[in-house]
C-alpha cells in the first residue's frame, strides 16, 4: 500500500481516494496486535493525507467454529477454514465455537476503537454463522450482537493496561455512561493449557456481564473476583 500510494503521488498526484480497504486475517486478534497494527497502518497513511479517511476492513477474521485436525481447521489460526462452506454442523455448541466467538468479538474491539477511520468491518465467515433457513444465530453472531447492545452509541475514550496479557477498552456513551470491556490474550490459557488468572474488580456501583450479556456479577456490596479468560467481560458504571 506504502509503495502504492508513493507512486500516485509521484505520478498522478491530483488523483484522490475515499479510503482504503485492507484484510485482516491473522492468526489471533493480539496475534499479531491487531490493535497496533490498525495504528500503524494509520500512521503510514498519515504522510499521504489519508490519515483521517475512511478505512474498509472488507474481510477478515474468520475464525472457525470447529476443529478439524486432518484439515488443519482451527479457531486458534484465523481463515484456517475457509475452504469451509458447509455451514454449521449442529445446534449444540461446543468449545471451539465458544473460543470462535471469543476471537471475533476481540477481533471487532480494535476496529471500534478506530471507528472513526473504520467504516466497515467483515468477518468472512458471515454467511455461515446461521443455523438454518430461518437464520437462527450462532453463538458468535449471539456475541456480536451482544457487543453493539451493551456499546450502544458509546464511543472510545481510552485503552487502560492493568496486567500482562490483558486488556481492557473504556467507553462512554452519550448519558455519560461508562462501559470497559476487559479480557485476557495469554495464549496458553487460550489453548486451556494454563488456568486464567483471577482479577479482583475493586471498585464501588459496577455491574459486571459476561460475553452473552448475562449478568456475572456487582460491585454494590464490596470487590469481586472473576476468572479473566479468553471472553470479554463488560462492566458499565455509573454517569
Amino acid at each position: 500500500m506504502k509503495g502504492y500510494l508513493k507512486i500516485l503521488a509521484g505520478e498522478i498526484p491530483d488523483i484522490r481516494f475515499d479510503g482504503t480497504a485492507i484484510h485482516t486475517y491473522q492468526t489471533g486478534p493480539e496475534n499479531p496486535d491487531l490493535d497496533k497494527e490498525i495504528h500503524d497502518y494509520i500512521e503510514m497513511l498519515r504522510p499521504f493525507g489519508y490519515a483521517d479517511s475512511k478505512i474498509y476492513f472488507d474481510e477478515g477474521m474468520n475464525y472457525f467454529s470447529y476443529t478439524i485436525p486432518s484439515r488443519s481447521m482451527t479457531p486458534y489460526s484465523g481463515n484456517s477454514g475457509n475452504g469451509w462452506y458447509i455451514g454449521m454442523l449442529s445446534y449444540d455448541t461446543g468449545k471451539s465455537e465458544k473460543m470462535a466467538a471469543a476471537f471475533t468479538i476481540r477481533h471487532y474491539l480494535p476496529m471500534l476503537k478506530y471507528a472513526k477511520n473504520a467504516t466497515c468491518a467483515n468477518d468472512f465467515s458471515h454467511l455461515w454463522n446461521f443455523f438454518d433457513y430461518d437464520l437462527t444465530m450462532n453463538v458468535k453472531l449471539t456475541a456480536l450482537n451482544v457487543l453493539a447492545n451493551m456499546l450502544g452509541d458509546a464511543d472510545y475514550r481510552e485503552t487502560l493496561n492493568f496486567a500482562p496479557n490483558a486488556r481492557c477498552y473504556l467507553s462512554e456513551n452519550a448519558d455519560k455512561v461508562p462501559t470497559a470491556v476487559v479480557w485476557g490474550f495469554d495464549p496458553r490459557v487460550d489453548a486451556r493449557t494454563k488456568p486464567a488468572p483471577v482479577f479482583r474488580f475493586d471498585f464501588k456501583n459496577g455491574r459486571i456481564y459476561d460475553f452473552m450479556g448475562r449478568p456475572a456479577a456487582n460491585t454494590e456490596k464490596g470487590p469481586v473476583s472473576l476468572v479473566l479468560g479468553p471472553w470479554p467481560y463488560y462492566v458499565t458504571g455509573a454517569p
